[in-house]
């Protein structure tokens, strides 16, 4: 008798257990599903918002190569970026580098943004996106005079026309020779509480020697990190998202500060988020 209730009493709690189981995966499936809806939902959203940016830079970039210019003149010249709504902003130096270069590429700006519900707006700048992004790759070896911490981050601040500086320390006399050295451009942010959460062995913004995965790369909209290298019969390309590599075919992409190829494939019409950069042997 001893046994049977034993034998029962085991039987009950493995059903027990099984029932518990079963209760929690179905409460897990049910989680799950929610999150794939969610996270479907968003890159339908992602998709559809990377479409019309892409079709908003097409069109910048017709009407540039109509004129003989690229982005990099544009660049060189002011900027480019969008905002969060999508709106497409065109930056233009206050004092040119180049007359007529910044003349065409004012006219340019003018009749993007002057059409009847333009996706373009003109802003005047003080600095180019090229000064502000290569004093940003530089800040350190520029000023070696200075003492940074390691929780020092900087960061190209696009939507404000700056560089940002964030440390956890920086003296007077230090944060006094930075203003006078660089003024507006930059903006100082010492927080003692700050920290670097990641700390690099040598920084994804510079230039390697090698490539592979989690190195930074520059295109005509910012940076972006490789997610690795692959190889088709004698080419070699780098993998990143879709996002990255700007218009297939005319972009070049940067490691860093160095040339390393052109925008092959933006895989982003097919739904996926992918895309490859060819890169330049000879360079």
């Amino acid at each position: 008798m001893k046994n049977i209730k034993l034998i029962l009493s085991t039987l009950f709690l493995t059903f027990l257990m099984l029932l518990i189981v079963q209760t929690e995966t179905n409460a897990l499936t049910i989680k799950d599903n929610e999150n794939n809806a969610i996270q479907k939902e968003n890159n339908k959203e992602n998709h559809q918002q990377a479409l019309k940016q892409e079709n908003i830079k097409k069109e910048l970039m017709d009407n540039l190569k109509e004129r003989a210019l690229t982005i990099d003149d544009l660049e060189e010249e002011g900027g480019f970026h969008f905002t969060k709504n999508d709106k497409a902003i065109i930056e233009l130096k206050e004092r040119p580098k180049e007359k007529i270069k910044h003349g065409k590429l004012k006219k340019i700006a003018q009749n993007l943004s002057e059409t009847e519900k333009s996706n373009f707006a003109v802003e005047t700048v003080p600095y180019s996106q090229e000064e502000l992004e290569t004093l940003t790759a530089n800040w350190f070896s520029e000023n070696q005079d200075i003492y940074f911490t390691e929780d020092t981050v900087v960061k190209y601040d696009y939507i404000n026309n700056r560089v940002d500086i964030k440390t956890n320390q920086l003296s007077n006399r230090d944060q006094e020779v930075l203003s006078q050295r660089y003024g507006s451009k930059i903006y100082l942010d010492v927080d003692p509480s700050f920290e670097n959460k990641i700390t690099y062995v040598k920084s994804r913004e510079a230039d390697w020697n090698k490539l592979g995965s989690g190195i930074g790369i520059k295109f005509a909209d910012g940076d972006c990190s490789t997610a690795g290298i692959a190889k088709k019969d004698t080419r070699y390309f780098i993998i990143t998202a879709g996002h990255c590599v700007g218009t297939a075919g005319i972009d070049n992409v940067y490691q860093w500060n160095s040339l390393v190829g052109k925008a092959h494939v933006d895989a982003r019409s097919s739904g996926y988020d992918f895309g490859l950069v060819l890169i330049n042997k000879e360079i």
